[in-house]
């Protein structure tokens, strides 16, 4: 099952936004991997974000959440967001900055149970969840979330940006590469 929901500028609240977050982390039973490039939510959108990755540490659900950081070479012209990782290091859950030298770590997905994957444009950001265009696509599919569970330890493990996931996924989701015959 694919569903994809588009945002406008103007047509939602930052917080209409972290509403639809926190229902996707509620259904983590298990584990929720979080690959985010920018995360700099305030107010009620952050208490809403927070509150549901702390009910889901609480259930027992292994939460993880990878994300930017800036790196010590040039940096380019206009710099790239800055998340504060001593925000998201407060957290009782486990972290890691990815410094993606030379690139940088773009990803904008989180996997819920190695099932369901949200992944699109938008960043974790107040002005991404209200003041611009983007399109997200929550995807239930065994096979997309195990590629992007692999992509996730990938980036846990090592940092590895650039690096390929070595499994083809069908264009229908339907299975992996090494279950066909």
């Amino acid at each position: 099952m694919i569903e994809l929901r588009t945002y406008r500028d103007g047509g939602q609240s930052a917080a209409d936004v972290a509403r639809e977050v926190a229902a996707f982390v509620a259904a983590a039973t298990e584990r929720l991997e979080l690959a985010l490039y920018d995360i700099r939510l305030h107010d009620e959108a952050a208490e809403i974000v927070k509150a549901a990755l702390l009910d889901a540490h609480d259930r027992g659900v292994e939460v993880r959440l990878a994300y930017n950081a800036d790196h010590p070479g040039p940096i380019p012209v206009p710099p790239p967001p800055r998340t504060a990782p001593e925000l998201l290091e407060a957290l009782p859950i486990e972290t890691k900055p990815v410094a993606g030298v030379p690139d940088l770590m773009h990803h904008k997905y989180a996997v819920r149970d190695r099932n369901t994957v949200w992944t699109g444009s938008m960043n974790w950001t107040q002005d991404s969840w209200s003041r611009q265009e983007n399109v997200v696509a929550i995807v239930s599919s065994p096979a997309l979330g195990h590629a992007y569970g692999l992509d996730f330890e990938q980036l846990w493990e090592d940092g590895a940006i650039a690096g390929d996931v070595d499994l083809p996924v069908r264009a229908d989701l339907g299975e992996r590469a090494e279950d066909r015959p």
